[in-house]
């Protein structure tokens, strides 16, 4: 799809590019709101004591690991700077900690720029 192809110099690996044009699906915000109500994957988390009793029972949403998040980022007037330093921040690392659950490795993403149809 056009979309794909667009999107495909943010993504350094040829596979993630090829499952990128299978798999894109862009939905409504209707529909959005319907997945992220009724098709999250909950999962059931329990905190044990020493004695294996419950202590705290607590349900978690995911989304699912090759989701595709967008922000679009806009400078203020005479204040770009402070914008390209937070590119340049995210250039030399990639990679941010989103959410709890680092230590079970949920919550990675890559970040990744593209300005006017090129990436950089």
């Amino acid at each position: 799809s056009s979309i794909a192809g667009a999107l495909s110099p943010l993504f350094k690996h040829s596979s993630i590019k090829e499952r990128l044009a299978d798999n894109l699906v862009i939905v409504s915000n209707d529909e959005f709101n319907y997945f992220a109500t009724y098709a999250l994957a909950v999962s059931a988390r329990n905190q044990l004591d020493n004695h294996k009793i419950s202590q705290n029972l607590w349900y978690e949403e995911t989304v699912p690991s090759d989701s595709l998040f967008y922000a679009l980022l806009f400078s203020r007037p005479g204040e770009d700077e402070a914008l390209t330093s937070l590119m340049d921040m995210f250039k030399q690392r990639p990679y941010l900690q989103v959410g709890g659950n680092e230590t079970v490795g949920q919550g990675w993403v890559v970040i990744s720029f593209l300005y006017g149809g090129d990436s950089r």
